[in-house]
């Protein structure tokens, strides 16, 4: 998205306040479940994973914990705890964050090396299939989702990250 068009600080702050993102949300946690299933599969715990990301109530990080993982949250309005960046971790993960990132690979060069060696970048987000389904596409409409991608922006990010795109 342009640069002209994000919204200030305090405005995207607001927008993410109105998330009914909560540990006490069945169906919130239904769409959570494939995403740390999947994730899961990939990294075995005590495995110490970064929620990157994490929002006003890391459910994720708190579903991995009851998994046996060790998981630190970071989230630059909720949670900007910057301890983060002297610290390794086995996995990151990103769940429907991406899309929010100004400007996504220098924020990707920068977990990579927080990375330990064979460390892997769990990112879910929802991808585009080309210029007809973006002008109906839902995404676009959040005025928080600014970055947006498609399978030969995953492919391309694949290439140069250790990525895992779910």
């Amino acid at each position: 998205m342009d640069p002209q068009f994000y919204l200030e600080s305090e405005d995207e702050k607001a927008r993410y306040d109105l998330h009914q993102n909560s540990a006490q949300d069945a169906g919130f946690l239904k769409f959570l479940r494939p995403f740390i299933d999947f994730v899961a599969s990939q990294v075995q715990p005590p495995a110490k994973l970064l929620d990157f990301g994490s929002g006003p109530e890391p459910v994720l990080a708190e579903s991995f914990r009851q998994r046996g993982f060790e998981v630190q949250t970071f989230d630059p309005l909720y949670s900007p705890d910057q301890k983060i960046w002297s610290e390794r971790f086995d996995a990151i993960y990103m769940h429907e964050v991406i899309e929010h990132l100004k400007d996504p690979l220098p924020e990707l060069r920068n977990l990579q090396k927080i990375l330990k060696p064979r460390g892997q970048i769990f990112i879910r987000s929802s991808l585009h299939e080309g210029p007809e389904f973006f002008k109906t596409w839902y995404y676009p409409k959040d005025s928080t989702h600014i970055c947006f991608f498609s399978r030969e922006t995953e492919i391309y990010l694949k290439r140069q990250f250790p990525l895992r795109f779910y």
